[in-house]
């Protein structure tokens, strides 16, 4: 296997963990735009002005409060349309670059635990730390 192949495979799983809210604590909503234009980019490929739209809610992280706004969408389109005829593979790398760089919360695996009063809670472990947070991600202590 070669370094490509990883790559992807933890592309995919970052895509994974930003669609369901795991690493979003903190994070401004500009770079959450930002990284789901460089998803929907390498998913989809260039701007089309009557699909790509449509496309950006697939990646709107679930666990947010509220909706995509009209104005996450121009940020989002605003970003997409400056990826033109960018390949999958640099895609991918810038993606893991910001987060990497940006992200509090990049790196960690989540396990479902419980307190003492059985509340439902997630451990974070990652390269910063242990992180007590809440069923929906938000950071508790760390």
């Amino acid at each position: 296997m070669n370094i490509l192949f990883y790559r992807h495979q933890f592309y995919l799983l970052t895509k994974n963990y930003i669609v369901e809210g795991c690493w979003n604590h903190g994070v401004l909503k500009e770079d959450l735009c930002h990284i789901i234009a460089l998803i929907t980019q390498a998913e989809f490929g260039n701007y089309h002005s009557f699909t790509s739209t449509m496309k950006y809610a697939l990646f709107w992280p679930k666990i947010l409060e509220e909706e995509i706004s009209s104005m996450d969408i121009q940020n989002i389109r605003d970003f997409h349309n400056n990826l033109k005829d960018w390949t999958q593979r640099k895609v991918e790398y810038e993606l893991l670059r910001l987060i990497s760089e940006s992200w509090l919360m990049y790196g960690m695996i989540f396990y479902d635990v419980t307190d003492c009063w059985s509340k439902s809670l997630k451990l974070g472990i990652g390269p910063d730390g242990v992180f007590l947070c809440t069923n929906k991600y938000g950071l508790i202590d760390k």
